[in-house]
């Protein structure tokens, strides 16, 4: 059919090299802090070893953070946070990791969707930790975990942005590839029909 478009034409986004290793990265270093701080809390006591307990303990004592030190009132809503990054976002740690190192395209939505998905739980824990009164976690405390927490937030900022870029920028090339394939093949068979009418009037 003349207006048919070819089913084996692809678009190729165009690779961002050193912020796809700054992902590969992120998602690598991601792993250990998710299994052996921030989903403690989960964890069956009985199950936990004493020095996994002592590390969320130095943690809590060092850096004083009040969510992981399960400070926050009445605090339901960080535990569902933590339901989402052991459910979701550590598998897709794995993933990620592999789809990069690969170099594949077709992580991009997935990248996507946890960018947008971990930025607003991020916001949500910042909005928290700045919340609580001097007494119980002090301004140059604030300051040190707004450290720890700020590249959780800007990394997934931009690897959404960076994301959404791509897939708009692929998609605009395939609506473009189609177009001129579909003018090639009305010109073709516009070119058939003339030459067809052409035979017919000599006969």
């Amino acid at each position: 059919m003349c207006g048919a478009v070819s089913p084996g034409m692809t678009f190729k986004p165009k690779t961002r090299g050193w912020l796809d290793k700054l992902y590969l990265v992120y998602f690598i270093q991601h792993i250990p802090p998710t299994l052996l701080i921030d989903l403690s809390p989960l964890y069956p006591d009985a199950l936990t070893p004493p020095w996994m307990k002592d590390l969320r303990s130095w943690y809590v004592t060092t850096y004083k953070d009040p969510l992981i030190g399960s400070q926050s009132y009445p605090g339901g809503w960080f535990t569902a946070f933590l339901a989402y990054e052991a459910l979701f976002q550590l598998p897709f740690f794995f993933y990620a990791a592999f789809e990069l190192w690969k170099g594949a395209k077709d992580v991009y939505l997935p990248l996507l969707i946890y960018g947008i998905h971990v930025t607003t739980t991020t916001s949500a824990c910042l909005g928290e930790l700045l919340s609580f009164k001097d007494h119980i976690l002090a301004m140059p405390e604030k300051a040190t975990l707004l450290a720890f927490y700020l590249p959780y937030i800007l990394i997934p900022i931009l690897m959404s942005w960076d994301m959404w870029g791509r897939i708009k920028e692929g998609l605009r090339a395939q609506y473009s590839e189609n177009l001129h394939a579909r003018a090639a093949i009305y010109a073709t068979c516009a070119l058939l029909r003339t030459d067809w009418k052409h035979d017919t009037n000599v006969d």
